[in-house]
């Protein structure tokens, strides 16, 4: 996962998520119904339904950021929780939080 955002940037954050040690990949995707990414103030899910903002491919969650949101974020340290709900209905929070650095922009204008 790339460790920095520059405010104004767009795209989707690539996720790499291990759950009891184990990375999870398309053959263990399906014991996961809900993942919820939050980063700052953002907060988006992935649902095994499809009605979620975050996609899984090629083995990473991918967490779409757009121009205004990222502007919103604050610059400096940010930190990115995940938690995991999983088809029995437990719910587990990762033990370490992803720390991102937001760096500062100096346009304001979306492009």
């Amino acid at each position: 996962m790339k460790n920095w955002i520059k405010q104004g940037d767009a795209y989707d954050l690539e996720i790499d998520l291990t759950l009891e040690g184990a990375p999870v990949t398309d053959s263990n995707l399906s014991l996961i119904q809900t993942a919820e990414f939050c980063l700052g103030d953002l907060r988006q899910e992935y649902k095994s339904d499809g009605t979620g903002t975050v996609t899984f491919s090629g083995g990473k969650f991918r967490f779409p950021l757009s121009q205004s949101q990222t502007f919103a974020l604050r610059e400096g340290p940010a930190m990115l929780d995940i938690r995991v709900k999983d088809v029995s209905g437990a719910v587990h929070g990762l033990e370490n939080m992803i720390q991102v650095t937001i760096k500062d922009a100096i346009s304001r204008r979306e492009l």
